[in-house]
C-alpha cells in the first residue's frame, strides 16, 4: 500500500474512553469480540473466542509469555503463519495487542499507551504501521485491522500522567528524587520512541540482551533495579553496547568505551542535547551508532524524565 493514511474516526459501538473495572470486564470482553467480527469478518485466519483453536492459542501464548498473563483471555487471534502455528501474527485482550513478525522479537502495547493516531495503514513497512512500529498483514485485512485498532485505542486509549505514578494518582509536581515506575517510563519512552528495531520495553526485553546488559552495567544496578528500556548499540544483537533506563539512573555503554551511568536526579535538563549519532547528557555522549532519527527523540525523553525527576510537571 502507499503513503499514509489518515487514522480512521473511532466506531460508536464502543463506550466513551476510560478505565474499565473488573465488574465491566465479561462485557467489554463481549463488545470487542463482536466490534473484531463485524471488521475483520470471516476467514484471514482470524479466530475469535471462545472458538480460538487451542493450540493456536498454546502457540501464541508461548511467544508472548513475557508480557501476557496465563489468566488474561484472549478475544482476538490472527495467524501469520503458513503452517498454522500462530507463532506470527497479532492477538487481542481487553488490556493489550501483542504481536509477532517473522524474525522479529514479540511485541505487546497496553491499550493504555496506544494513542489511535499511530495506527497507519501502510504507514510503517509492510502491512499496517502501529505505535512507529508494523504489523506484518496484508490485503484487505490491513485497513479493516485498522479500523478496528483504533476503535479499542478510542476506548481504552492513553489517559495524561508522568512515569513516576498511574494517572489517577499523579499530582501537578513531582518530589525530586522520587523513584520512577519501570511501567510507566516505558510507556513515557515508547511515546517518544516507538516499536522500532532495537529498542525493548519492559516487560517484554528478551532474556539473553536483558541479561548482558545488565552484566555490563553491574557495578552501577543495584539489586532487584528493574531496565524500563533497553536500547541494543551492537551489530549482533548481544545489548553489550546502547543504553538502559532504570527507575533510578541511565546506564550507557559506547562500543570504545567503559559503562557509564548518571542517576535521574543527578542530570541536568538543559546539558542533554542531540548531534548527529549522539546524545550528549551531562558533557558526556551516548552513541546510537546506525540510529541517527532516534537521536532527537531519545534526547526529549531523557530530559523529559530529567524534568520530572528534579521535581517538574509529570513528563508526557
Amino acid at each position: 500500500m502507499g503513503g499514509a493514511v489518515p487514522y480512521f474516526a473511532p466506531c460508536g459501538s464502543l463506550p466513551t474512553r476510560g478505565p474499565m473495572g473488573r465488574s465491566s470486564r465479561r462485557g467489554a470482553d463481549h463488545e470487542i469480540v463482536s466490534l473484531a467480527r463485524q471488521r475483520l469478518g470471516l476467514g484471514n485466519a482470524v479466530y475469535y473466542a471462545p472458538s480460538i483453536p487451542p493450540s493456536k492459542e498454546a502457540g501464541a501464548r508461548d511467544v508472548h509469555a513475557l508480557h501476557l498473563p496465563g489468566s488474561e483471555p484472549i478475544l482476538v487471534l490472527h495467524d501469520g503463519t503458513i503452517l498454522g502455528g500462530a507463532t506470527e501474527g497479532f492477538l487481542v485482550t481487553a488490556e493489550r495487542l501483542c504481536w509477532k513478525n517473522l524474525f522479529d522479537h514479540p511485541r505487546q502495547i497496553a491499550w493504555s499507551d496506544l494513542d489511535p493516531a499511530t495506527i497507519v495503514p501502510g504507514g510503517s513497512g509492510l502491512g499496517l504501521g502501529v505505535a512507529g512500529g508494523s504489523i506484518e498483514i496484508v490485503g484487505d485485512l490491513i485497513p479493516a485491522t485498522a479500523r478496528f485498532l483504533v476503535d479499542l485505542a478510542a476506548r481504552y486509549g492513553p489517559t495524561e500522567g508522568g512515569p513516576y505514578r498511574s494517572p489517577a494518582d499523579a499530582s501537578p509536581e513531582t518530589p525530586e528524587g522520587a523513584s520512577l515506575a519501570a511501567a510507566r517510563l516505558a510507556a513515557l519512552a515508547r511515546r517518544h520512541l516507538g516499536e522500532v528495531e532495537d529498542l525493548f520495553y519492559h516487560p517484554s526485553i528478551p532474556p539473553p540482551k536483558l541479561r548482558r546488559a545488565t552484566a555490563t552495567h553491574a557495578a552501577q544496578l543495584t539489586p532487584g533495579e528493574v531496565v524500563a528500556v533497553l536500547y541494543d548499540d551492537t551489530v549482533f544483537g548481544s545489548a553489550e553496547e546502547g543504553f538502559v533506563i532504570t527507575s533510578k539512573r541511565l546506564c550507557w555503554k559506547n562500543l570504545t568505551g567503559g559503562p557509564e551511568s548518571a542517576e535521574w536526579r543527578a542530570i541536568e535538563p538543559g546539558s542533554i542535547s542531540p548531534d548527529g549519532n549522539l546524545v550528549h547528557v551531562m558533557g558526556r555522549a551516548i552513541q546510537l551508532t546506525t540510529r541517527n532519527a532516534l537521536t532527537a527523540p531519545v534526547a526529549r525523553l531523557l530530559t523529559a524524565i530529567a524534568v520530572e525527576a528534579r521535581g517538574g510537571r509529570p513528563a508526557t
